[in-house]
């Protein structure tokens, strides 16, 4: 059984996290968030500083702030992390990096393996259809912080790096559309179900690749095949490639 530590545990996809983990006989023995909230038989820390127990792998759920804190804990105590936090700066992204050099690090900017299944499909496909207009979709909550979201955006990138580095990402249009572009169009509303979707636009045809998000525990059971997939990692850094290949 593997013990776990959750980095923001109170957050709800922490939450999440936790209830998936225990009901997959995976040992959630501690949590640390800096604003602690919710019912949990482990105990939860407000630092890294508190925590006492043996851990065998990091969840990172929590916020960009969390980071260098973490970090410094998995390294010097050489537990493996699966990073699903978003919103870092492109200094956090290396110093991430810098931190697989020693111990293993999955990064990933969405947990879900449905949506990384996502990510190939929509790769495979622009690189057969170079010459499509390409336009995401992504429909989330009224809540959403970030717009676009990190799937959103790094869906876009994937793209843009199999066409070569060539097409300039557009969030949103008001002028008329531009063959070198990616078009990204962001719906928030109520307390709809996480949506993105892929269109790929030829002069005769159109072709939808899409991801529809019903529950949210699919993102927590991501984490924890992501954990059985470190179990025999040393160090190195890891994403959704490694773990499909």
């Amino acid at each position: 059984m593997k013990n776990v530590l959750i980095c923001g545990i109170s957050t709800d996809m922490g939450k999440c996290v936790y209830e998936v983990a225990e009901r997959n006989g995976i040992n959630v023995i501690c949590g640390v968030d800096k604003k602690i909230s919710g019912e949990f038989t482990c105990p939860v820390y407000k630092s890294y500083e508190e925590v006492r127990e043996f851990i065998d792998v990091i969840i990172d759920v929590s916020s960009p702030v969390m980071l260098k804190e973490t970090l410094a804990f998995a390294i010097e105590n050489k537990i493996p992390l699966v990073e699903g936090t978003t919103g870092y700066t492109k200094a956090q992204k290396e110093s991430i990096k810098k931190a697989a050099e020693k111990i293993p690090v999955f990064m990933s900017y969405n947990l879900s393996l449905g949506v990384n299944v996502l990510f190939k499909l929509c790769v495979e496909t622009a690189k057969m259809l170079k010459d499509y207009d390409i336009e995401i979709i992504e429909k989330y909550n009224a809540d959403k912080v970030n717009t676009p979201g990190a799937t959103t955006i790094a869906i876009a990138n994937e793209l843009n790096e199999a066409l070569g580095g060539t097409k300039k990402i557009v969030i949103g249009r008001s002028a008329a559309r531009r063959a070198n572009e990616i078009g990204i169009h962001c719906v928030r509303g109520g307390a709809i179900a996480n949506e993105h979707e892929v269109l790929f636009f030829g002069g005769k045809e159109e072709i939808k690749l899409g991801h529809l998000t019903v529950d949210d525990s699919l993102y927590a059971e991501g984490a924890i095949a992501i954990i059985k997939f470190l179990s025999d990692k040393e160090k190195g850094y890891f994403t959704i490639k490694d773990y499909f290949n």
